[in-house]
């Protein structure tokens, strides 16, 4: 059975009017209803990453589903050691791939450069 939708009405309770008529306490009385997944309300976008907040009952556990799939393409890109590139200062793949292809142009300009035979 999916869990229960949010209702932002509900967890913004005090500025919507509602209040909890079964508190015995004047001043618990208007504490929003349901706000234990409030989070989900402003955290960031998961859509493109396959990430729904809806399928989390935390933000921590949300937050890391996230950063798992965002930065999995870490995982198995190409190893380049040799450019003194690290995936990590890179937060697209795509920004990468195409710092990656830039050193190796220049590294095979280089190549070419160094090993020129020389005119006779």
């Amino acid at each position: 059975m999916p869990e229960k939708q949010i209702d932002p009405y509900a967890v913004a309770g005090v500025a919507m009017g509602t209040f909890n008529e079964n508190s015995s306490s004047s001043v618990g009385a208007y504490m929003p209803l349901n706000n234990r997944y409030a989070w989900r309300l402003n955290c960031e976008e998961g859509s493109d990453y396959g990430v729904d907040p809806q399928d989390y009952k935390t933000r921590d556990a949300y937050h890391e589903a996230l950063y798992r799939m965002k930065y999995k393409w870490r995982e198995y890109c190409e190893d380049d050691s040799e450019f003194g590139l690290d995936p990590q200062w890179f937060e697209l793949e795509s920004d990468y791939e195409k710092a990656l292809d830039s050193l190796k142009i220049i590294n095979t300009r280089t190549m070419r450069l160094i090993f020129r035979p020389l005119p006779m």
